[in-house]
């Protein structure tokens, strides 16, 4: 598979919508049980407590935290001013194509020289809907937190992604990042306003 994940618990609270996550303690007690499963996103089949699956450890054959320079075939795209600059890039060699669907960029992003997040887009609602039953194959439903919106989200233990649809624009994107650079980024911007309130800077 393209995208490979983890252990994951699910929960429905009192509205109907559905609810992920790989960390138990986030559920509320209320809706806790003692029979608490988790699921395998890529088969669907209900696990025991304890059994681990792999983890979104990246894409395709790129792992987070993969150094730029280690990777060849790669087209600079732009810098996201994000966390003091994320680099944006392309590779010549991907195949536009997750399942039924047809992309319309693969975009790279590295934090610091390593490989930090990845956007899939999409154009038409054929393409999104096809990018969207190919990742509820692999991994479920996700969650959702206003089953009206097109927005479904995977949270694991090295990645996470986000999955969404414009109906306005008609474009679709899959948003992947590193929970480990994603932690690092957060921490260093605490630490900057921390040091600016210090220095009034």
């Amino acid at each position: 598979g393209e995208i490979i994940l983890a252990q994951v618990y699910k929960w429905t609270d009192e509205t109907g919508c559905v609810h992920f996550t790989n960390d138990p303690k986030k559920i509320p007690e209320k809706f806790k049980s003692p029979t608490q499963t988790t699921e395998s996103k890529g088969t669907g089949t209900s696990k025991s407590r304890g059994e681990v699956e792999p983890d979104i450890v990246g894409f395709r054959d790129i792992r987070w935290e993969t150094e730029i320079t280690s990777l060849s075939g790669m087209k600079y795209e732009n810098t996201d001013p994000s966390y003091g600059g994320i680099r944006v890039y392309s590779r010549r060699s991907d195949k536009l194509i997750i399942g039924g669907a047809s992309l319309q960029a693969i975009n790279y992003g590295f934090w610091k020289g390593r490989l930090c997040s990845v956007r899939i887009f999409v154009n038409g609602f054929e393409n999104w809907t096809q990018l969207k039953a190919s990742l509820f194959e692999k991994f479920g439903s996700g969650g959702q937190s206003n089953r009206y919106i097109e927005r479904y989200f995977w949270f694991q233990k090295s990645g996470n992604m986000i999955l969404e649809y414009n109906e306005f624009s008609r474009t679709g994107t899959l948003y992947m990042s590193s929970t480990v650079i994603s932690d690092q980024q957060e921490k260093e911007v605490k630490e900057q306003a921390k040091e600016g309130a210090r220095t009034g800077s």
